[in-house]
């Protein structure tokens, strides 16, 4: 079952609890609280509703600054993986800008040797994420 956990200007954050896939469209360059905002509902999904696989829509997301991207690859990612997130994807779409910061979160997960992958298509991450869900 799919739900709508928060929709803003910046942000849609959807939950699937048959996927325990958290997913995220950004529009925009949030400011510093939607952006944090979007992590720590994430996170509050945690333990009512487990989050094991997140898909980020960075397609339409405006730029994000140095010190929010270092906050998000410092601590929101280390503490999501410690809480059960076991793979996420990211959707792109060839923008320079944006593939730097993606680059930055790509190191990290290479660091702790986590799954994370980027496509240019939501229908591809959708299908790398379910690999795996659904496999009994």
């Amino acid at each position: 079952m799919e739900r709508i956990v928060k929709e803003t200007d910046f942000y849609t954050l959807i939950y699937n609890s048959e996927l325990k896939l958290g997913q995220i469209t950004w529009y925009g360059s949030p400011e510093e609280r939607e952006y944090k905002e979007v992590f720590e509902l994430l996170l509050g999904l945690y333990p009512e509703n487990e989050v094991q696989y997140v898909i980020s829509d960075v397609s339409r997301q405006g730029a994000i600054s140095p010190d929010l991207r270092n906050w998000f690859v410092q601590e929101a990612f280390p503490v999501a993986v410690n809480k059960g997130l076991q793979k996420a994807a990211v959707v792109y779409r060839n923008r320079p800008t944006k593939l730097y910061y993606i680059n930055k979160v790509k190191e990290k997960a290479d660091e702790i040797k986590f799954p994370l992958r980027v496509f240019t298509s939501l229908i591809d991450a959708m299908e790398w994420i379910q690999e795996e869900t659904l496999v009994v």
